[in-house]
């Protein structure tokens, strides 16, 4: 008690937010009976402390790094052009009349729906025209044989596959890519959508596939796929293709918001200042200075 009062009589120690009653107190005295012993590591600690102060002041503030600002970019898909097939769809409708042949042999029927047959004199069927829903066509060419073999299947969405006599792939076409597989001939493969290649190919060279003597397919575009069926005057010319539209689309929001350059602080974080930075790490020095300064405080007074 009596060195108590003494050091409360003789020092007089400035008040600080962190350091107050009893705890003031006893770093008081503790470093009123130990100053000679640990003299030189507090002064050392003192001028550290001053020349990290000089520093603070001399640093230039940082310059903020510019961030690019992403550009949500439109999307672009491909949609069918639904007019277009209609308008198509009105030349396969028929009134469902049945038409010979000069021998009385069916030749072709045609539907209101677009559906139909159409037959080889000999009576085999040649084509047969699906209608599966609303302006969906499927298009079956078979042989002229009593197997039915199928030489090529075809759909107004874009895709087609031909086949040869011997059953083997001869041209394929989807929505963007066409393949064709020539007989002693070099392979081709073209893009609907991309014309900087030259390939000799459609759209830029029509190709013709010959199935038998009375039909010829004529693979002139995507929106040209011609069918010919001829015997003396009874011809039948149809077009198979299908024409597209590009649409473009806007991203999603959440696709928009990390476009803008949104995010969410982690754990303990600060908006606009990520952990790890020169602030971020010098907060715990911040914290502990105080304490320092009112620590030596004590001794020179």
């Amino acid at each position: 008690m009596a060195v108590r009062n003494e050091l409360e009589e003789d020092i007089t120690i400035p008040l600080t937010g962190h350091l107050e009653g009893e705890t003031r107190r006893k770093l008081g005295i503790l470093l009123k009976k130990n100053f000679e012993n640990y003299k030189e590591t507090i002064l050392w600690i003192m001028r550290k402390r001053e020349n990290e102060e000089e520093e603070e002041e001399e640093v230039e503030p940082e310059k903020e790094v510019k961030k690019h600002r992403r550009v949500a970019r439109r999307t672009k898909t491909l949609e069918l052009d639904m007019d277009w097939i209609n308008s198509k769809i009105k030349v396969l409708q028929g009134d469902g009349k049945i038409i010979l042949y000069p021998n009385e042999i069916i030749f072709q029927i045609l539907f209101p729906d677009g559906s139909g047959q159409i037959y080889y004199p000999s009576g085999h069927l040649a084509m047969l025209i699906l209608s599966i829903k609303e302006s969906k066509f499927t298009y079956i060419i078979l042989e002229d044989s009593a197997k039915t073999c199928i030489r090529a299947l075809i759909n107004n969405s874009g895709h087609a596959t031909f086949h040869d006599e011997n059953g083997d792939i001869w041209l394929s076409l989807s929505q963007n890519l066409g393949y064709y597989f020539a007989k002693d001939e070099s392979q081709k493969a073209w893009n609907w959508w991309d014309l900087s290649l030259h390939v000799h190919a459609p759209p830029v060279q029509p190709i013709s596939l010959k199935i038998n003597r009375y039909v010829e397919v004529q693979i002139k575009s995507q929106d040209k796929i011609i069918f010919h069926f001829t015997h003396r005057e009874k011809r039948v010319c149809l077009n198979l293709g299908t024409k597209f539209k590009v649409r473009s689309r806007l991203p999603t929001s959440s696709a928009r918001r990390r476009a803008a350059g949104f995010w969410a602080p982690r754990a303990g974080g600060r908006p606009g200042q990520a952990p790890g930075s020169p602030r971020w790490r010098g907060g715990h020095r911040q914290t502990l200075a105080p304490l320092v300064v009112a620590g030596l405080s004590l001794l020179l007074c």
